[in-house]
């Protein structure tokens, strides 16, 4: 019986549509884990308290961003072998990447060891107690540095050959521990830093030597400890530029929570970073597709009719998914909130979620163009764009940060995502008449902004159904007249 299922579903996904397999994997494992900090922040919350908890999500920002820093090379990883044609040659590459990378990792990891503990940890406004405990699970974040220079290099590998059912996979297990283990450490052994720090990147690590194995024995290569110079350089002329991106993108998406952090205390932290994760959380879809497309464009050419009509088409259905998600968050966040962390917490969070969510709209459907520009070989462009939107960017939030607070913060973040997916669209060859047909999702999701503000407003539910309506009548006009799928 299990094997005559099991054949069925085999049948049923061999008939569905690559692209959507693809896409539908690629949801798998953000959705579990997006399950996972609904679950898990409470108990968190209860067992360390928010400071603890603002200064974790201070941690584990700090280990994306060292993650991120390896040069681009593991985008350039994905994209090479998206384009290889052989186990020969993906080989070189993981060897390349993968030797480069480590070593890299090691002189960042031994640079920072000189750095006092104490030091990094009074960048952060906490009490005595909790920056102590900080500096004290700072030397294992720098000690697993190499490891996560390298992690890159084996999802970007499976990825970039469409094995995307395993990767997935993996990242879902590792999700799991990386969640479950320091919660099980605070609550069995000691609610404490240094105890869940460690605990944490240990289910990290082991996530990452599963990767590994998984690329290896899926490409069928024999990695050696013998980098390719020649395609080395090759590399860095495609990384180059992605690394620009990698390093200025984590700063944009997390220089917020570090002002707040700096400016007005980590324990006001939580109000902004658990808002922004919901809010993050609509990303999951567009990464999904940008991962299941990234080795589609590597194999296209710029500005053909494929490439376009590629992207012409995903912008399309995305803009009427994110349109209905955003406008579904925007109005139900404050009861999430209030069920799921109190009415206290929500009345705190609950508007600073709602710009967020704004702003993640547009940052959704950025995602896109950029993987078209990078994917048909063009990195430099976002990594420019990138460059010049920081510094109107600092300002722009320190600006809000002190004549707003936290809403002034999640306002220029949501302002600074507006412009940046406005010129991603604008040179990857979007026209203004294709642009303006994004104009209705815009429209609903900023009214049921406005409709969410107005407290305990008995027809919200109304309205939001009516403007859902309205969303799909435009989308289904704009279909119709052409003005969504053709490229002009």
């Amino acid at each position: 019986m299990v094997a005559a299922l099991r054949a069925r579903l085999g049948a049923l996904a061999g008939r569905a549509p690559s692209s959507v397999r693809d896409v539908a994997w690629n949801l798998s494992g953000p959705v579990v884990t997006t399950v996972l900090l609904f679950v898990t922040a409470p108990a968190y919350i209860g067992s360390i308290g928010l400071e603890r908890y603002g200064v974790m999500a201070v941690i584990w920002v700090l280990l994306g961003y060292f993650g991120f820093l390896d040069l681009g090379l593991s985008r350039a990883a994905a994209n090479f072998a998206a384009r290889a044609e052989g186990p020969a040659e993906i080989e070189r590459i993981f060897s390349t990447t993968v030797v480069f990378n480590a070593l890299l990792g090691a002189v960042g990891a031994g640079a920072l060891m000189a750095v006092p503990a104490g030091l990094i940890a009074g960048l952060v406004q906490a009490s005595p107690e909790v920056r102590a405990e900080m500096a004290a699970s700072l030397p294992w974040l720098i000690g697993f540095i190499p490891l996560a220079m390298v992690s890159g290099i084996f999802t970007g590998i499976l990825e970039g050959r469409r094995r995307f059912a395993l990767s997935n996979m993996i990242q879902t297990l590792g999700a799991v521990v990386f969640q479950g283990t320091p919660l099980l450490a605070a609550l069995l052994v000691a609610p404490r830093l240094e105890v869940i720090v460690p605990c944490a990147l240990l289910g990290r690590g082991l996530a990452i030597a599963a990767s590994a194995v998984a690329a290896v024995r899926a490409t069928g290569i024999r990695p050696s400890l013998r980098p390719d110079l020649r395609l080395l350089r090759r590399l860095f002329a495609f990384g180059g530029w992605v690394s620009l991106s990698s390093v200025i993108s984590p700063v944009l998406t997390s220089l917020d929570q570090f002002l707040i952090a700096s400016g007005i205390g980590v324990r006001n932290l939580p109000f902004f970073s658990v808002p922004n994760s919901i809010a993050q959380r609509m990303n999951i879809l567009p990464q999904a597709m940008f991962r299941a497309l990234y080795p589609r464009f590597a194999r296209m050419r710029a500005g053909d009719q494929e490439s376009s009509d590629t992207l012409g088409t995903s912008v399309a259905i995305l803009s009427l998914l994110l349109t209905a998600i955003a406008s579904a968050g925007v109005l139900l966040i404050g009861p999430l909130l209030t069920v799921w962390l109190g009415a206290a917490f929500a009345a705190e969070a609950s508007t600073v979620g709602r710009i967020l969510l704004l702003g993640a709209w547009f940052n959704g459907l950025a995602i896109l163009p950029f993987v078209y520009l990078e994917g048909t070989g063009r990195p430099h462009i976002p990594a420019l764009l990138h460059l010049a939107e920081l510094p109107p960017y600092v300002g722009a939030l320190l600006l809000g940060l002190h004549l707003f607070g936290l809403e002034g913060a999640a306002a220029a973040a949501a302002l600074r995502m507006a412009v940046d997916a406005v010129l991603l669209f604008a040179f990857a060859g979007y026209r203004w008449r294709r642009l303006a047909a994004l104009l209705p999702g815009l429209a609903i999701v900023s009214a049921c902004l406005a409709v969410a503000e107005v407290p305990g407003a008995p027809w919200r539910i109304a309205v939001a159904l009516l403007l859902a309506a309205v969303a799909v009548a435009a989308w289904a006009y704009l279909v119709r007249k052409r003005l969504v799928l053709t490229r002009g």
